[in-house]
Parts: C-alpha cells; structure tokens; sequence
C-alpha cells in the first residue's frame, strides 16, 4: 500500500514538471503571435500582380505593385489569441 502512494505521489510530480514545461513554449508562442498581431498593423505586404497577354513569341503586359496591410480584426484576433496564450503560459507555470 505504501508503494502504490509513492507511485502516485511521484507521477504527480513528474506530471506537474511536464505541465510547467509544456507551459513554457505556450508562453513564447503567444509572445511570437502578440508580437506578429502589433507588426501586422503597421507593416504593409507587399503584392505584385502580371496581366498581360501571349501570343506566338510576343508577350505585352503590365506589372502593378500592391502593398497592403492585413485586416484590423486579423490583427485584432492575433493579439488577443498572443496575448491569452501568454497569460495561460504563466499563470500555469506560477
């Protein structure tokens, strides 16, 4: 009887160390999406577009460049989702 309480008295432990180190990443994952959400603001993606047309060994097109930044709910939903997975990282592991 006093084996089976150590047994489970150790798998609590070793149980309680793999939650803290599966608490970790999550914490740095929502710290890469908070990060991406606030860059993706501000910092336009670039988009370039060809129309044109073939014909034999002629070709006449035209190229257009696009920059243009991810929706506000993107962002929104990125920071939010970073900023929670944050929290739960370290509360968890406190």
């Amino acid at each position: 009887m006093n084996s089976y309480l150590e047994l489970l008295i150790s798998c609590a432990r070793l149980c309680e160390t793999g939650k803290e180190k599966m608490m970790k990443p999550l914490f740095w994952v929502g710290t890469v999406l908070l990060v991406l959400g606030i860059a993706s603001l501000f910092v336009p993606i670039p988009h370039t577009e060809r129309q044109g047309i073939k014909a034999r060994g002629l070709s006449a097109g035209i190229e257009t460049h696009h920059q243009e930044t991810v929706s506000p709910i993107v962002s929104g939903v990125l920071i939010l989702a970073g900023a929670g997975l944050m929290f739960a990282g370290k509360s968890a592991s406190s």
